[in-house]
């Protein structure tokens, strides 16, 4: 915490005071202070939230304002050394310009888990968006354009490829998903080492309670497995298109990558990936898998997709624990 001396603060609130009296108009995104006051959002020391403190600083170029502002929110927590921060590579890049605050994030960022990346953005987006120069905060990753769901809460500002944060919209209601966010245990099946099975890999999984498991099951296969016994069972570029289940049938929506030729892996292996991860849901007995919302007559000209398939654990050689 920036501590000011005694004599300072009483020498700068008398000077401040008289110009205030003046005439000055208080700025609306700060509080009523002597100093530039600002409120400081960091991770909680359970990982859980955000806790909140205000300070005054000395600094008034916006370059400055957030170099200062930076150090606060990743200053050192009961969690270790910067806490939530510490799993940053390397320091943000911050630039402005037109009024929006690019954040440039390492790709160390894509490690982290999706409770702490909530915190990362939030602590940042809360924080400095306060700069009278600032109306909007975005992210990248290595000068990409970071992508995120808009599924929580109200409309996202996107421009040029950006989605723009502010205090207003898609970061207040992501704060909220803290209460949100279900933990579950799953059995996720990837292609084996030799690309003609499958692998288990079993672990805990966070997501929010918004999300249809259906959903974060894909999407977990679509980013390929954690552990080196395992290879990705999708095609890279493949995208989710739409997700539902009725009457114990899931059916999976995905894009035409899916039908993309997978040199390493069988169509065997990509096919019962999916299935056998899905039905590992209560509620599903049955898997049908549409290409761009059509049924294709076939897959790799083996497997009908008009076709309902079960659960196939014939194909399984070992699970393992992540």
């Amino acid at each position: 915490m920036i501590r000011l001396k005694r004599a300072f603060v009483i020498c700068m609130a008398v000077m401040l005071g008289t110009i205030c009296a003046a005439g000055c108009a208080s700025d609306e995104k700060k509080e009523d202070s002597k100093l530039p006051g600002y409120v400081v959002y960091t991770a909680n020391s359970s990982g859980t939230g955000l806790d909140s403190e205000r300070y005054e600083i000395i600094e008034t170029e916006a370059d400055d304002v957030i170099n200062r502002l930076y150090k606060l929110v990743s200053r050192s927590t009961d969690r270790g050394v910067s806490g939530i921060y510490a799993q940053l590579s390397r320091r943000p890049d911050f630039t402005v310009s037109s009024r929006v605050l690019y954040v440039d994030l390492p790709e160390s960022y894509n490690n982290m888990n999706n409770v702490d990346r909530i915190l990362l953005r939030a602590s940042i987006v809360k924080t400095m968006i306060q700069l009278e120069e600032i109306d909007y905060v975005t992210f990248n990753i290595d000068n990409k354009p970071l992508t995120m769901y808009a599924g929580i809460g109200n409309d996202i500002n996107t421009a040029a490829g950006y989605t723009l944060l502010n205090e207003n919209n898609f970061v207040d209601s992501e704060l909220n998903a803290y209460d949100m966010l279900e933990r579950r245990e799953m059995v996720l099946y990837y292609a084996d080492a030799d690309g003609t099975g499958l692998v288990g890999e079993r672990g805990y999984v966070s997501y929010n309670k918004n999300m249809p498991i259906e959903q974060v099951i894909v999407e977990k296969l679509i980013e390929g497995p954690d552990i080196s016994a395992a290879q990705r069972s999708l095609p890279n570029g493949i995208k989710l298109l739409g997700i539902s289940t009725k009457e114990g049938v899931c059916y999976v929506n995905l894009s035409e990558a899916f039908l993309d030729t997978m040199t390493d892996v069988s169509a065997e292996a990509t096919l019962f990936s999916i299935v056998n991860s899905l039905c590992g849901v209560d509620s599903i007995k049955k898997v049908q898998i549409l290409v761009n919302g059509n049924k294709t007559d076939n897959f790799r000209e083996k497997y009908p997709l008009s076709n309902l398939y079960e659960r196939n654990l014939d194909l399984v050689s070992a699970v393992y624990i992540n």
